[in-house]
């Protein structure tokens, strides 16, 4: 799509028979190839997001008749997606989701440290045997004739 742009009047314009993606559509030499079919179907999808995405502004679905051509190489849908993959890598498009994304990430490492820290501080400073603070004991529980159905060390 790179060479489908140009600056016209200090306009960023895109021209669509100018994508590689339709090069073959744009060429029509054989119009029974796979590359043909797959050119034209993805044109065909385009116009088709476009024209939903723009009811008041309905292109036709020949690109023969049509003069302009398709006006946009993204539809609204891909453009948000694009979009919403690079705020979710940092927030480099907007202050608020890159000041969010900060934040988050500050938070997660301290929360991860305090419950590493914790830890070490059992394994470190507590007595041997009193890393665990409960106090159930289970009661052991048997079957119909009598023998236990878990292993305690209180088992007798």
């Amino acid at each position: 799509m790179w060479d489908a742009y140009s600056i016209k009047d200090d306009q960023l314009i895109y021209d669509w028979k100018k994508d590689k993606r339709f090069i073959a559509l744009v060429n029509g030499s054989d119009k029974n190839s796979k590359e043909y079919k797959e050119a034209k179907a993805l044109y065909m999808s385009k116009i088709r997001e476009w024209n939903e995405e723009h009811p008041e502004q309905q292109l036709p679905y020949s690109p023969d008749t049509e003069e302009e051509g398709l006006p946009t190489p993204y539809s609204n849908k891909e453009i948000l997606a694009i979009k919403g993959v690079a705020d979710n890598i940092y927030g480099a498009y907007d202050k608020v989701l890159k000041g969010m994304a900060e934040h988050e990430t500050i938070m997660w490492f301290f929360g991860m440290y305090t419950t590493w820290m914790n830890g070490i501080w059992s394994n470190y400073f507590m007595k041997p045997g009193k890393y665990t603070t409960t106090k159930v004991e289970p009661k052991q529980m048997t079957d119909e004739s009598g023998r236990p159905l878990f292993w305690t060390e209180s088992f007798e």
